[in-house]
């Protein structure tokens, strides 16, 4: 009986996970066009238009069929890199270390040559677009060592790829090859703070071999507060590090120019079509609609939070947001 109860639960869990991706719509994609190109014949569109009407409707037919944009019709397939497809056991890194089979806090070897390999079964599922995890340098382990950077959130270099997924032509190969099969590519990017250098509140760098890559060295391109210990706490929330994650202060007119080049040149040199938001809910929100138009392809963001007013409050600065009320709605209903 705890056996069935546990296995209705993991379920429940899953499918909550699931749902917890689809989108809110922000007012931009509400009306007949947006910043990224999109445009609806709205005003010809009257109360008893139907599904035919729109099979006949050669706008709309070149807006649904042929266009590159990102939009809300999308079916997005949530790639994990490191887990997905190990296609070059040469980039998996030293043995023992970081890359440890079988043992899931570290890296698997998953890589962006496999995920390329990969792309037509993604694509015979029905998916229009992979989404990826972020494809910046990592720290290879954590502060204390209990896990691996496999996943993409401890950023060492934003400017240079991950040696782990391949190189950057790799990834380029793999969004063009996603492209000529018809599937659009989000990178996933963490614009609100870099692996854990700085020990606690501390302003200066342990040591000088432990330290991100420049320019993103400069203590003063951070915040020193320490850990978010309340949630509630909106300056904490902004200011405060995440799980021990140092804090880039975008307010720093530097590091704030920095972040946003770091990723205008990973979607210029790709070609991806548009960008999954890390942790939105620590960045300001001037700053998250400044991102988007400088990046020049739809964002949406993660705001962990189950209150339906507050997430959708982030829809007026961003394309769209993840519907985590959604989420916890859903894991409240099958899993408690």
């Amino acid at each position: 009986m705890n056996s069935k109860k546990a296995s209705f639960k993991a379920t429940s869990l899953l499918l909550a996970l699931l749902l917890c991706f689809s989108l809110i719509l922000t007012p931009a994609l509400a009306t007949t066009s947006n910043v990224f190109g999109s445009v609806l014949p709205t005003s010809d569109i009257g109360e008893n238009f139907t599904p035919t009407d729109a099979m006949a409707d050669s706008d709309i037919q070149e807006l649904t069929d042929t266009s590159t944009v990102l939009d809300e019709s999308d079916i997005i397939y949530m790639v994990l890199t490191d887990r997905f497809y190990d296609g070059d056991s040469s980039n998996n890194g030293t043995l023992n270390l970081e890359y440890r089979p079988g043992e899931l806090k570290y890296t698997q070897g998953g890589d962006w040559k496999g995920l390329t390999e990969k792309l037509d079964y993604i694509k015979n599922l029905g998916m229009t677009a992979i989404w990826i995890s972020p494809p910046s340098e990592n720290e290879l382990l954590s502060r204390d060592g209990s896990e691996s950077g496999y996943h993409g959130y401890f950023t060492h270099d934003y400017n240079s790829a991950d040696p782990h997924f391949g190189t950057k032509q790799e990834l380029v190969n793999l969004v063009n090859t996603a492209h000529e099969k018809g599937l659009k590519v989000i990178l996933d990017v963490v614009p609100n703070h870099s692996a854990d250098y700085f020990d606690g509140t501390s302003t200066t760098y342990s040591s000088a071999d432990y330290q991100p890559a420049a320019p993103f060295n400069n203590p003063a391109w951070y915040h020193h507060y320490g850990d978010i210990t309340d949630w509630n706490n909106e300056f904490q929330v902004l200011n405060y590090d995440l799980g021990g994650l140092d804090d880039l202060n975008q307010d720093n007119p530097d590091a704030r120019q920095a972040i946003k080049d770091a990723y205008k040149d990973w979607i210029t040199l790709t070609g991806a079509d548009g960008i999954r938001v890390d942790a939105a809910r620590s960045i300001p929100k001037d700053l998250l609609e400044e991102f988007e138009e400088y990046v020049g392809v739809p964002t949406f963001g993660e705001i962990f939070v189950g209150d339906v007013d507050y997430v959708s409050a982030f829809s007026e600065y961003q394309w769209g947001v993840l519907d985590f009320p959604l989420f916890f709605q859903a894991r409240e209903v099958f899993a408690h």
